[in-house]
């Protein structure tokens, strides 16, 4: 089986990368049937990288690697994680300080494939042994008591990232069988760099990610 390891940034997968070997432009082959494809963080960048590499059919499996913020208290930190279900948490208009998001206005329809009442869902999940999670990308971090209690009443996620759901996208609408696993390097709350620790959570996932691939 031919996988692509799909990560944001070279930090998030450095130990696998030190394994690796010279990247063509943005992909660096791992083994015979492993490359991993950093895009750049964002969905954005995300979708463009996924999109643009001549080889993205060539893979059975694509598997979006790295960190995540936790709204859940039973994630601690350095805990790996796979993303069940994901929605674009910040797409949408402002009206007068409520967040409505962009299905519920009529830019795109929430039921339309690959959308499930405006979610987007992996079908498949890859290792039923970790917590399944629910999560909320977003292209701004909640980092307010304000910002974060309006997304959890929303949206009542487990995780934040700023890429799964357009990595669930990408996968779902080029059929290709997909993952998403992250693991936990801070919670999410008032923005606070000293209670984050993102080196355990880098080595976690990267000694999670060996094991399975």
């Amino acid at each position: 089986m031919k996988k692509l390891i799909v990560a944001a940034t070279e930090k998030e997968v450095r130990p696998l990368l030190d394994k690796a070997g010279k990247p063509d432009n943005n992909l660096f082959p791992l083994s015979d049937t492993v490359d991993i494809l950093i895009t750049g963080a964002g969905a954005v960048q995300t979708i463009y990288h996924l999109l643009a590499n001549p080889k993205i059919d060539s893979y059975d499996q694509l598997i979006n690697a790295g960190i995540a913020g936790s709204f859940s208290p039973l994630l601690a930190i350095g805990t790996v994680v796979e993303v069940a279900t994901d929605i674009f948490g910040d797409f949408g208009v402002d009206n007068n300080g409520q967040f409505i998001p962009a299905d519920d206005i009529g830019l795109f329809k929430k039921n339309n494939f690959p959308f499930n009442n405006g979610w987007l869902k992996n079908p498949t999940p890859f290792d039923v042994s970790l917590p399944q999670t629910k999560g909320i990308t977003v292209q701004t971090t909640s980092g307010s008591t304000t910002l974060i209690d309006n997304r959890q009443k929303q949206f009542n996620s487990d995780i934040e990232t700023m890429e799964s759901a357009a990595f669930f996208y990408v996968g779902l609408k080029k059929n290709i069988s997909f993952a998403g696993i992250r693991c936990i390097s801070n919670k999410v709350e008032p923005r606070n760099k000293k209670n984050w620790d993102i080196d355990l959570a880098i080595s976690n996932l990267n000694k999670y990610l060996e094991r399975k691939i």
